[in-house]
């Protein structure tokens, strides 16, 4: 439909109908996230990191994830179904050597960590893509950063948003055919975000107004600045509820936040742990039984354990949806009681059926059983299709 739409839009310009191109097996997420058209793009070089060297750094990275792994697991909680059962299965050879505390074979995953299934539903990353950057056919992902990069722009107001209606189709269709390098640089000189990808794992991106970024990189961006734009302190208390592979803390950190958490399974903690220390430095990163440091990565069963009214803002981006329902009512619950400020929810809602788990869940209908939580702001994401940005606040009891 969408490509009939197009060549019916482009019939009415005079241009003829163009062939739909294959389909990137680089990209298999591609382009269903995407804000904009993805007519005549402007890429930008694609950029691949080496894997991790294996020195003395890396080494006491992993001793440390798998300390405090081995520490975790001895106190395990139960958490209901979820769609994440499914994937830690597909992960069980890693897991296995991390319980059994052989360090070279989860040093041998981590330092590729990007290049294998380890981080696959963590963020916008794929196995496939790095086999495909290698023969040059990385357009896929190319097109995600051009996409990713237009839409930060849009929402800090460094790009005007076309508008068919007062433009006519040319301006809509050429949203993407823009100068990415003079893009990203008026971006940062507007904001002063800082949008690097973490570089450790064998990450990957573009390469663009002389920064590596990627399609997390970029869209995690928004957060800090959203953050900002609300009036959150650099020194308030952040909690992150399921931090993906470590991106969104990584950002937040870069761009001044000095007291970040993040709650997770214990074993997407080892991704997470391992990848802020090799980008942040050791002594920026808490693991589980470790002393506080800026950054700290814990169990998912610590949260419930915070004090009332203890944390300025909770996070949870494109998460909550996909936890069994005990699980997220629970943490809802406890956000309501925990927040002095705000929760900030970034969810998609299709509410999709999962076999022997049941249908995702929706936020909004979660925040509204709990008398604790009032919603103040809901509006569409800036950064990705159909999600929806919510923002909520705790509601005083007398």
């Amino acid at each position: 439909m969408i490509r009939r739409t197009l060549d019916k839009l482009r019939a009415q310009r005079g241009a003829p109908p163009k062939e739909p191109p294959p389909p990137n097996p680089a990209a298999p997420y591609f382009p269903v996230a995407l804000m904009h058209l993805p007519i005549e793009p402007t890429l930008a070089p694609v950029v691949m990191l080496d894997f991790d060297a294996v020195d003395d750094r890396s080494r006491a990275a992993v001793r440390r994830v798998i300390d405090a792994y081995r520490n975790a697991t001895a106190r395990a909680q139960r958490v209901a179904p979820s769609m994440w059962a499914g994937i830690e299965q597909q992960v069980s050879d890693f897991l296995a050597a991390a319980r059994a505390g052989d360090e070279s074979a989860v040093l041998d995953s981590l330092r590729r960590m990007f290049h294998l299934q380890l981080v696959w539903g963590l963020g916008r990353v794929h196995p496939l893509t790095p086999v495909h950057i290698r023969s040059g056919q990385a357009d896929g992902m190319q097109i995600q950063v051009t996409d990713a990069l237009v839409s930060l722009a849009e929402a800090t107001g460094a790009a005007r948003v076309t508008c068919i209606e007062q433009q006519g189709v040319d301006a809509h269709l050429a949203a993407l055919s823009v100068d990415l390098d003079a893009l990203l640089t008026s971006v940062i000189k507007r904001t002063g975000v800082d949008v690097e990808m973490p570089a450790a794992g064998g990450n990957y991106g573009c390469l663009v107004a002389g920064r590596r970024v990627s399609i997390d990189s970029l869209v995690h961006a928004y957060t800090p600045y959203r953050l900002r734009q609300l009036g959150a302190k650099p020194g308030g208390r952040v909690v992150e509820i399921g931090g993906g592979y470590g991106c969104l803390a990584h950002t937040c950190r870069r761009n001044g936040f000095s007291d970040y958490t993040i709650v997770d399974l214990p074993w997407v903690n080892i991704l997470q742990g391992y990848l802020l220390i090799m980008t942040l430095g050791p002594d920026e990163v808490s693991l589980f039984g470790e002393p506080d440091r800026p950054v700290k990565v814990r169990p998912f069963w610590e949260f419930p354990a915070l004090p009332d009214r203890s944390v300025d803002v909770v996070i949870n981006t494109d998460s909550m949806p996909e936890m069994g329902e005990k699980t997220a009512v629970g943490y809802v619950a406890d956000i309501a009681r925990v927040t002095r400020t705000w929760f900030l929810s970034i969810n998609q809602e299709a509410m999709v059926h999962y076999p022997k788990v049941g249908r995702q869940l929706h936020v909004n209908a979660l925040a509204s059983s709990q008398r604790g939580l009032r919603l103040l702001h809901r509006h569409r994401y800036w950064m990705r299709q159909g999600y929806v940005e919510e923002l909520f606040a705790p509601v005083e009891t007398p």
